[in-house]
């Protein structure tokens, strides 16, 4: 309902320029927070209907404190040059200036031309933005970036006001009343409340931030009808929207997600079709910088890594626009992120895009290598949030941890959204098209043995006999849980390599063949460091080579095993092959922690049939 606050308010602005439509009104609820409601039926039948219309003259910011000779052009701005905050104009960043000129309005009270409107702004204890949670309250954001960007803010802030006061100190100036939760509070208030100068006034040039008296009672939601506009150096407002009596009117602070929602105005929004997981990537080579600059130059722009440049935000399902798929067929994922991936995985190979997309099975391995990347950042955001849930309450305890528990929720049920899209896109292929190419899906190494036995069951068998050779069972769980995995999977590289190397008619039109030709396309057996690299590396081929000799020494001699292409350099091309393309999938996947491998996309149809 109206109450004096709220009524005061709506006459200092009507006094001073200010527009309220007739149809609307201000009121205040028990907790002191104005909003604007419908005073009688709206039809949006009608056209738009002008709700509030604010003029430059009543607005709050940096330039108050500023003489006419900033921005002359902006005439209809109060300035207050005689301002204690005026001191500070020029020797910090304008948005610091900005927060002691509000801070010390609060201090003169009715001694400012906008007591009426700062007496209305909500006080310390209303705000739920995180940095005025406790330490309890914190718990609920730990593995989420919104924690740790909280903590740089707020150092920051303190840094920002211990520089404000040492400059005003240094000329005289009586600080006693700039206490710290005062500059914090003003700084909270422009974050919570403030409109770019851009959106608002249309202003050209420098980018700041204003408060615009009553436009920030507006609330937000969600796809609310409204349209912002500018005449003559005022801001208005309007609502698309049919209302009736008492229904609260709505403005639409854009396509926020829930991170931008909570850290800048204090509260998160269930199923939030504008919600996303904002990943921040750290340095890339010169060389692969260099490439995403000259293939995307809209985006990286800076001559060295830019860590704006490489912020991207992942969309869940639910989220109302998507990117486009085109090129990498993941609709939630940023294609230029999707590319820096793929070009990062060129790169692990010692190529370059440019030489790798010319190999066209390499093409296609770094494809899938790029969205093994992308599967693994996400499992780590995943567990990075989960792994703290035993320790929290089993509800909320307060409005700021409610507001948290949606956020971190939101996040969650994000990444695992997109854990279960890429998992399906990786196991089933359905990134795969019909053009030509190899395509590889990631498999298990059962998922191999299974090709192997449908194509080649002889030697299926020669394989799992000479295994059983050497570690005494053929029993792969007994072998995978003793560590194994990887060097089983290396020897069947080579087997497979052998037994396709000069084949008959029927092992030519294999799937075999054609994956282990395009295998051997991207990793020409030369290629390969035969020695002396790396002591483990040594050491790892010292227990290939006895294994095979296991296998001949118990085997008919005119076997696989005892083919002439046995060899150390043989073997150091597939410890190269699976060291490269080789995945331990996390525990919590679809793979249950197994050792992955890029198999023919045929495999997917098997997969396919298991469910």
């Amino acid at each position: 309902m109206p109450s004096a606050s709220a009524n005061s308010l709506s006459s200092w602005f009507v006094q001073n320029g200010g527009f309220i439509n007739d149809a609307a009104e201000l009121v205040e609820d028990d907790d002191r927070n104005i909003s604007v409601i419908a005073r009688h039926d709206i039809n949006a039948e009608r056209g738009l209907t002008l709700v509030l219309r604010c003029p430059l003259s009543v607005t709050i910011s940096y330039l108050n404190a500023c003489p006419q000779s900033v921005r002359p052009d902006l005439d209809k701005i109060r300035r207050y040059p005689e301002s204690k905050s005026s001191r500070l104009a020029g020797k910090v960043p304008p948005s610091v200036v900005a927060n002691f000129f509000l801070a010390e309005q609060s201090l003169i009270k009715d001694g400012s031309y906008w007591a009426p409107y700062v007496a209305s702004l909500p006080g310390q204890h209303q705000f739920t933005t995180p940095l005025y949670f406790e330490e309890k309250d914190l718990m609920w954001l730990k593995g989420t970036n919104l924690l740790n960007a909280s903590q740089a803010v707020m150092s920051s802030r303190m840094e920002e006001h211990k520089n404000g006061l040492e400059i005003l100190g240094s000329e005289g100036i009586d600080v006693s009343g700039f206490s710290w939760k005062l500059y914090l509070w003003a700084s909270t208030i422009f974050t919570s409340r403030g409109f770019a100068s851009d959106d608002a006034f249309h202003i050209e040039g420098e980018l700041f931030s204003l408060l615009c008296p009553l436009m920030d009672a507006l609330n937000h939601k969600n796809r609310s009808k409204v349209t912002w506009s500018t005449e003559d150096q005022k801001f208005i407002i309007n609502t698309e929207e049919s209302l009736k009596t008492g229904e609260e009117i709505f403005n639409n602070y854009g396509a926020r997600s829930n991170e931008q929602l909570l850290f800048s105005y204090g509260f998160a929004v269930e199923d939030n079709v504008a919600d996303g997981v904002t990943v921040r990537l750290g340095p890339a080579p010169t060389i692969v910088h260099e490439t995403m600059k000259r293939d995307y130059p809209g985006h990286f722009k800076s001559e060295e890594w830019n860590g704006v440049e490489a912020t991207f935000q992942l969309r869940g399902p639910g989220h109302f626009a998507r990117y486009s798929s085109t090129g990498h067929g993941i609709d939630g994922v940023p294609p230029i992120m999707f590319a820096l991936f793929k070009e990062l995985a060129f790169y692990e190979r010692n190529t370059t895009g440019d030489q790798g997309r010319r190999n066209i099975p390499l093409n296609s391995l770094c494809e899938l290598s790029a969205r093994r990347t992308l599967l693994s950042q996400l499992f780590g955001r995943r567990m990075a949030i989960t792994a703290n849930d035993a320790t929290l309450p089993s509800q909320p305890q307060n409005l700021k941890q409610m507001y948290a528990k949606i956020y971190r929720e939101s996040q969650v049920k994000i990444l695992h959204d997109l854990i279960k899209e890429l998992e399906e896109d990786l196991r089933l292929g359905s990134m795969n098209k019909d053009d030509g190419y190899p395509h590889f899906v990631l498999g298990s190494l059962e998922d191999a043995l299974n090709l192997l036995l449908k194509e080649f069951s002889g030697i299926h068998r020669q394989f799992t006999s000479g295994i059983e050779a050497f570690f005494q069972t053929s029993d792969l769980d007994a072998l995978f849980e003793s560590g194994w995995e990887d060097v089983i999977w290396i020897i069947f590289m080579c087997v497979a390599r052998i037994c396709t190397t000069v084949p008959p008619e029927s092992v030519a039109r294999s799937h075999l063949n054609a994956w282990i030709s395009a295998i051997g396309e991207a990793y020409p057996i030369h290629s390969a460091a035969t020695e002396g690299e790396d002591e483990l590396a040594d050491d790892l081929a010292d227990t290939i080579e006895a294994a095979v000799a296991a296998a001949q020494q118990s085997l008919n001699p005119n076997l696989i095993w005892t083919d002439n292409m046995w060899s150390p350099e043989l073997i150091a091309w597939g410890m190269k092959v699976v060291g490269t393309e080789g995945w331990q999938a996390s525990p919590d996947s679809k793979w249950e922690g197994k050792y992955l491998m890029p198999l023919p996309s045929v495999v997917s149809a098997d997969a396919q049939n298991d469910h």
